[in-house]
């Protein structure tokens, strides 16, 4: 055997092998994803939340807020969160159209954050609503024709003061449907009813609201479903059934003639502790407040029977 070099036909090449690897690794990587979206799904953004200060923001909410929750309505989409700053004064109406299914429209309490239409006129109303379960809460809604328009959809409606509109507190075309609920409001003061349904219908919920001082009833006869408010100083009470633990008597608010109103119950106050027996409060007496469905968007005030 002579001597000699042995060399080999194979010739390794570092840069193919590692863009071989890579390509492996790519393909080993989308089937990974594949199989992990085959499982669990396809992930989903969650809702938006849009800020409104109307007396801080910007048209467009180029600083963080919006100055209107018209501009911020226009910029939602379905089952969004638009929250209205304390100390916000919103001088606009709203309109909630049918593409906003589910929007929510949260502020942070009604003593301090208002929405008014100016000049107060009974042919405008200061929240029309078309889209399905829109939730709004937290305000003080004043000063124009229906506080709110409900047009023939789901709603709930709660934890406002809706007083003072030159037409209905609230008004509801057709009937507020099987999700439809009004619960822990004050409606006071308004020029007709306190709530009004134009059709007789099934599942329409009022309970522990306070109604009182409307020029006409408080409850129409539409409303089907209504339990544990106060009616009391209406200028029609007829058509609210004593009993379901319904009262009418004054409630005796601390000074409702003072600017801006104080809404809290003296402490001898009928409606302490007579809100919806379903609830209770943190205490364990019946409810302050009736819990908004995310703990994390709280609704502050006073009221022992309609927890405002």
């Amino acid at each position: 055997m002579k001597n000699g070099h042995y060399k080999s036909r194979f010739s390794f090449d570092s840069n193919l092998f590692r863009e071989m690897a890579l390509k492996q690794w790519k393909m080993l990587l989308a089937l990974g994803v594949f199989l992990w979206i085959g499982a669990v799904g396809i992930p989903y953004s969650q809702a938006a939340t849009f800020h409104v200060n109307c007396q801080s923001g910007t048209p467009d909410g180029s600083n963080g807020f919006y100055s209107t929750i018209s501009t911020a309505v226009s910029a939602a989409a379905a089952n969004d969160i638009i929250r209205v700053h304390a100390g916000s004064t919103c001088e606009e109406s709203v309109t909630i159209n049918v593409n906003k299914t589910g929007l929510r429209i949260m502020g942070d309490n009604p003593s301090n954050t208002k929405v008014i239409h100016t000049p107060a006129l009974a042919s405008v109303n200061v929240f029309t609503v078309s889209a399905s379960s829109v939730e709004i809460a937290g305000l003080t809604i004043t000063g124009s024709g229906n506080g709110i328009y409900i047009n023939s959809v789901s709603a709930s409606i709660h934890n406002n003061h809706i007083n003072y509109n030159k037409a209905n507190g609230i008004y509801t075309a057709g009937n507020l449907g099987d999700a439809g609920i009004v619960f822990n409001n004050i409606i006071k003061g308004n020029t007709l009813d306190g709530i009004y349904c134009s059709t007789i219908g099934t599942g329409q919920f009022a309970h522990s609201n306070i109604i009182t001082e409307n020029g006409n009833y408080a409850l129409s006869s539409g409303v089907d479903n209504y339990a544990y408010n106060s009616t009391y100083k209406n200028k029609y009470n007829a058509s609210i059934a004593l009993g379901i633990g319904n009262i009418q008597q004054d409630c005796l608010f601390v000074n409702e003639s003072a600017n801006p109103p104080d809404f809290r119950l003296q402490n001898t106050s009928p409606c302490k502790n007579t809100g919806n027996t379903g609830y209770l409060d943190a205490d364990g007496t019946r409810p302050t407040w009736v819990p908004s469905v995310d703990p994390a968007l709280p609704y502050f005030g006073p009221m022992e029977m309609v927890g405002l």
